[in-house]
């Protein structure tokens, strides 16, 4: 039975204050009279949109409580009751922030995003680990999921298109999952997707203290918030930096900025991963990693999700036309000057 998501330590406090903040004269680019813009509409059609491979997705969580695993199956019909699609369908590993329940993350947070990857044909697997060990508990509850997967009822899976994503404290996670998995038999990502992660800040996991060799080919997504007040923008550029050996071609930073020019205004934050649903999901996270496992997967959508494109960096337009300020995209954000070309 699905839970009600709870939010980790980290946010408590922030939301409200961040959400309750009055739009004045202190933030330039909003209005001063008349009626404020909009936010822009979902896109109509390609990554991010609602216009998915299958009408419908549904969740279920297995195991102990608190613990076990969550996992994500596409369906033939828009009720979640209906039949999972057939496939043999790619996988994606979902490690999330911690902790919404004591020492136990709760990925059902994310549960838009996860039921609109699931939509796009994929099977999401999400262990709920123990914080104490996490990365250890994480491929256990992987190896129980696929067992799971294993039986009647379940989509079939292709475990030669698998990708990862990790969320704040998951982000080491799934960076370490990625250099660890061949040599431990371990489903190996092509694809790595990142929102705020956090290393060594009293809570996350510390940076390794030797290279990761990743596999080749894998393509790497890291995403930072210009207005995270939890961890930042520098520790999502430390994790990028354990990506650099990685071809320049397949590895971008990618800092979203927050825009006031309407109402409600977007807000980049570390909280964005997982509050209500607007632009910064649908012309960010959500067309990000849409078209990031697209482009690993199946060479397609690449132009969104790699090459400091236009479509890569926009965000849609504000309701009076004016354009969501953009995304900045880099492959080397360290460096003075690491902004997207005109």
């Amino acid at each position: 039975m699905r839970r009600t998501p709870r939010l980790s330590w980290l946010t408590i406090g922030l939301i409200t204050l961040l959400l309750a903040a009055p739009v004045s004269a202190a933030n330039p680019a909003t209005p001063t009279s008349g009626t404020p813009a909009s936010q822009p509409e979902p896109p109509a059609s390609g990554p991010g949109s609602d216009d998915t491979r299958f009408p419908g997705a549904h969740a279920i969580h297995y195991g102990t409580d608190p613990g076990g695993f969550w996992i994500w199956e596409p369906t033939t019909g828009a009720d979640s009751a209906t039949p999972v699609a057939e496939g043999p369908l790619p996988v994606i590993l979902y490690l999330s922030g911690c902790c919404g329940n004591g020492v136990w993350p709760t990925p059902e947070e994310v549960d838009p995003w996860l039921t609109h990857l699931a939509r796009q044909g994929y099977v999401i697997i999400a262990p709920v680990y123990n914080q104490m060990n996490p990365l250890d508990d994480s491929k256990s509850r992987l190896k129980e999921a696929l067992k799971e997967l294993e039986k009647p009822g379940h989509a079939q899976v292709d475990l030669t298109k698998f990708g990862a994503i990790g969320y704040s404290f998951g982000g080491m996670q799934a960076v370490h999952y990625a250099a660890d998995a061949a040599a431990e038999g371990l489903p190996v990502p092509s694809a790595l997707f990142l929102t705020a992660p956090c290393v060594a800040n009293g809570f996350c996991l510390d940076m390794p203290t030797t290279n990761l060799a990743y596999p080749q080919g894998m393509k790497a997504i890291v995403i930072g918030y210009e207005d995270d007040t939890v961890i930042g923008l520098e520790e999502p550029k430390k994790v990028f930096s354990l990506l650099t050996t990685l071809p320049v071609a397949d590895r971008e930073f990618i800092e979203m900025k927050s825009d006031w020019h309407g109402q409600p205004p977007i807000i980049a934050q570390h909280e964005t991963t997982f509050q209500d649903l607007n632009a910064a999901d649908w012309y960010g996270i959500w067309k990000l990693s849409d078209a990031l496992f697209a482009c690993a997967l199946t060479g397609d959508l690449c132009e969104y999700a790699l090459g400091n494109t236009p479509e890569q960096r926009y965000m849609g337009v504000w309701s009076d036309g004016v354009p969501v300020t953009e995304l900045q995209v880099s492959s080397e954000p360290a460096k003075p000057g690491a902004t997207p070309a005109p």
